[in-house]
């Protein structure tokens, strides 16, 4: 067994009500932020399972290569990119 090409099998899927506990405490964190004001009015389970999915493939595919610590830069920046485009627009000079 390839520790590299076998990530999926080494580091198994989350039960499934270890997901969901995630999923709905996310969810209570993402509602608490657009009602402050601070993410897009937006469906919040469907962002919490947007991110929580993006994690775990994004854990899977660290550990699929042997470039792991590039692998996680490259995952952390794009996540960032991709949270930021969560965030309400500020407009500024008004």
């Amino acid at each position: 067994m390839n520790p590299y090409r076998d990530a999926r099998s080494v580091l198994g899927g989350a039960a499934p009500d270890s997901q969901r506990q995630c999923i709905k405490s996310m969810q209570r964190l993402i509602e608490n932020l657009i009602r402050d004001g601070v993410v897009a009015d937006s469906d919040p389970q469907a962002v919490a399972w947007l991110i929580y999915s993006s994690l775990a493939e994004a854990a899977f595919w660290i550990a699929d290569g042997e470039d792991g610590n590039i692998r996680l830069a490259q995952s952390c920046a794009a996540l960032e990119l991709l949270l930021r485009g969560l965030l309400v627009k500020q407009e500024y000079g008004a």
